[in-house]
């Protein structure tokens, strides 16, 4: 974390990074090398690198892929606290949960396609869809179909 603060040309004192790894649940592991973290450990240090300039964008790609269902929620309430100060996110993820439990607006793409967007609910209800998982499905068939 210190290395990546410098690269910001915003460096943590001990005090702050002990901070943010205490609001993350990383604190018992900051002597700890990167590559010796479990997995969940990992994702939320590298959550924490990518914010730590404090941007107004963040880009996350499959935050939660991998992580058991704890995990998988640290994940999401690192994200809901960052679209409470006003962060934008755009993440990728191919788990429809992590979608429903986090997105405000769901993009669907295959193949480097958009095929649809928009907020979840609104997106469920135009093609009758239960379930994100079925709306991707919905999506995804309607899409093949148009090359038979």
């Amino acid at each position: 974390m210190k290395l990546f603060s410098t690269f910001y040309q915003s460096p943590l004192t001990n005090e702050e990074m002990d901070e943010v790894l205490k609001r993350y649940r990383l604190l018992d592991a900051k002597k700890t090398f990167a590559s010796k973290l479990s997995l969940g450990q990992q994702k939320r240090l590298a959550i924490i690198i990518t914010t730590l300039h404090n941007p107004e964008f963040v880009i996350l790609d499959e935050p939660s892929a991998g992580l058991d269902p704890s995990g998988q929620r640290d994940v999401q309430n690192m994200i809901h606290s960052l679209k409470r100060q006003g962060k934008s996110i755009l993440f990728s993820s191919h788990d429809m949960l992590e979608v429903k439990n986090t997105a405000d607006r769901v993009l669907v793409m295959d193949k480097g396609t958009l095929l649809e967007n928009g907020k979840p609910l609104e997106l469920l209800e135009k093609y009758k869809a239960k379930d994100l998982e079925e709306l991707f499905n919905i999506l995804i068939n309607k899409e093949e179909n148009q090359y038979v």
